[in-house]
């Protein structure tokens, strides 16, 4: 008979503990204040060696550990996430973005409710999949820094709550944040995107866009209205609430990064309302179908994201995941641009890019674009506009399969552009149908 312990998982955990024990010996090194931190498969880890060995006493779990999640490799097993996570009895913080596949959204929801350890915070980045911002990355050493070397405790999570039968038939959420530190802002998240059918499936977990809103101050606490495109479909939220750091806070990032951190981000428990109680409280849709897909107004980066520490661009959205932008039947691609010198803008659309010459100058320029001017790494034609994951504006984008890969774009010169209007332009209604 095999052994359940002749895999990779329980050999990985075990070489994890075991570099504790050699941790316990070094001089330099107290042995009862010993830590944790992974992420994606050190993220699973992390959960295991926390479950399992009580000589850790705080753990970080980064973009990974749902339980019920499709990547825990070993669900229904005496080893899956459920399993070790109902033995962790040491303080944890799980770093999971929302639209994390190997950690989703809801599974580490239904994780955290499943450790034993009632000192517990999230540190949820929007929008991003299965990567980290200096905001979110710093709020795990600060956990250390609480737990092994008795610094300053972090605020609790915030407390959040709905209003869904409200004067104007639009769900609010009530946020009261934690005030024992400098409270910077406070910010909500939502989403409706396939969260009836199959809401941890990894199509869905990675490619849903949340909707955000800067929450206003209501006395002591803060709300947030959260209009809905349907109710159909339940809905989901939760808040940010960002304080100020004393002092700014270098540390190594994801994926070979150094950061700056000046702030840090305590993120809520989820709210889920089914579509029976939008209904029940007499929710309205207040949400129609768009062609305007963003005006790039003030507050537009919150429903957008980028890798790039500096927070300038390239900038991506999960906003064509949503069904508030179907493109019309024969629609075009338009975006107004502007920058200082020429340069070739990639637009890239799941695994399909297209390049736009712009001149530079002090001129809006108008870029149109059909799905013959999208391909991809095999030089294949977009066959047509869909339900696209993920827009990306940006100088240079990469375009790959499973054999190869290929780089679109170049450096771009001079200050990063202004963008305004990115919209489906119906040809039935209009004689632009070229690209410029």
């Amino acid at each position: 008979m095999v052994s359940p312990r002749n895999n990779h998982w329980f050999l990985l955990t075990l070489a994890a503990r075991r570099a504790l024990t050699f941790l316990q010996r070094q001089s330099e090194v107290n042995p009862n204040k010993l830590g944790v931190y992974g992420h994606s498969m050190g993220g699973n880890i992390s959960l295991y060696v926390a479950g399992v060995d009580r000589r850790v006493k705080a753990a970080v779990i980064t973009s990974a550990g749902g339980v019920g999640d499709e990547s825990d490799n070993l669900k229904n097993t005496p080893f899956s996430n459920a399993a070790y996570a109902a033995q962790v009895t040491c303080p944890v913080v799980f770093e999971n973005p929302s639209n994390d596949f190997h950690g989703t959204i809801l599974g580490v929801e239904e994780t955290a409710d499943t450790i034993k350890s009632k000192e517990y915070r999230f540190s949820r980045p929007p929008q991003l999949n299965h990567r980290d911002m200096p905001a979110y990355t710093v709020t795990g050493m600060l956990w250390f820094d609480h737990y092994l070397k008795g610094e300053a405790p972090l605020p609790r999570l915030p407390i959040v709550s709905w209003k869904l039968n409200t004067q104007y038939r639009t769900p609010l959420i009530k946020i009261v944040p934690d005030t024992s530190r400098d409270c910077v802002s406070v910010d909500a998240y939502y989403t409706q995107d396939d969260l009836g059918s199959d809401p941890k499936s990894i199509p869905h977990s990675v490619n849903r866009y949340w909707r955000h809103v800067v929450a206003r101050k209501v006395g002591s606490d803060w709300e947030a209205a959260l209009p809905v495109f349907n109710t159909d479909q339940p809905l989901c939220a939760y808040a940010n609430v960002t304080y100020n750091l004393p002092r700014p806070i270098v540390g190594a990032g994801y994926y070979y990064q150094s950061y700056t951190a000046t702030n840090f981000v305590i993120s809520s428990h989820l709210l889920m309302a089914s579509s029976n109680a939008l209904l029940a409280d007499h929710v309205k849709s207040t949400r129609k179908v768009s062609l305007l897909i963003e005006s790039f107004a003030a507050g537009w980066k919150g429903d957008w994201y980028t890798f790039n520490y500096s927070g300038d661009w390239p900038w991506r959205t999960h906003k064509l995941y949503s069904d508030e932008y179907p493109p019309p039947p024969g629609a075009m691609l338009a975006i107004d641009v502007r920058t200082e010198k020429a340069n070739n803008l990639v637009i890239k659309l799941d695994d399909y890019a297209a390049q736009a010459e712009i001149e530079g100058g002090d001129i809006w320029q108008t870029v149109i674009l059909s799905p013959s001017n999208f391909h991809n790494v095999s030089g294949q034609t977009l066959p047509g506009w869909q339900r696209f994951g993920e827009l990306a504006l940006a100088d240079r984008m990469t375009l790959r399969d499973s054999k190869k890969f290929i780089y679109v774009g170049g450096a771009w010169q001079g200050p990063a552009p202004e963008f305004r209007n990115l919209r489906w332009i119906d040809t039935r209604e209009t004689n632009q149908t070229h690209l410029k």
